[in-house]
C-alpha cells in the first residue's frame, strides 16, 4: 500500500530556497538535486519506515525520521513523520523539513515552521 505524501508550508518553503539556491550555482546540479529529491519521494510512498529515527527526534513529541539524499555538499535531509490520517484511514507521511545535512540539527518549534532557524 503506498503513503500519502503531505508537505508541510515549511518544507515547501526549504525545497524552493534550496532549489534556488543550487540552481544558481548549476543547472546540472539542480536538474540532479531535483531528480535525487523525486525519487527519495517515490521511495517514502512506498517504505518510510525504513529510514532511520532522526537525531533530533527527542526534542519533539513526535517521532520523526529522515532520510538522506544528493551527493557531497548537495546532500540533503528530508525530515518526516509517519501516521495514520484520523479521517481516511490512510497512511501519511508529513514531510517537515528538507534541510542540508551540514545544518545543525532542529531544535524546538524549528521542526513545524520557525522561520529563523540560520
Amino acid at each position: 500500500m503506498a503513503f500519502r505524501i503531505d508537505i508541510s508550508p515549511r518544507a515547501e518553503a526549504d525545497i524552493e530556497d534550496a532549489w534556488n539556491w543550487i540552481r544558481s550555482r548549476s543547472e546540472v546540479a539542480v536538474a540532479q538535486w531535483l531528480s535525487d529529491f523525486e525519487f527519495s519521494l517515490r521511495s517514502l510512498r512506498e517504505m518510510p519506515n525504513r529510514s532511520p529515527i532522526a537525531s533530533e527526534t527527542h526534542a519533539f513529541l513526535i517521532e520523526i525520521r529522515n532520510l538522506i539524499f544528493g551527493p557531497g555538499s548537495l546532500q540533503y535531509r528530508i525530515i518526516f513523520g509517519v501516521s495514520v490520517d484520523e479521517r481516511s484511514g490512510e497512511d501519511v507521511v508529513t514531510i517537515y523539513r528538507v534541510r542540508n545535512s551540514r545544518q545543525r540539527p532542529l531544535s524546538g518549534t524549528e521542526i513545524f515552521g520557525d522561520y529563523d532557524d540560520e
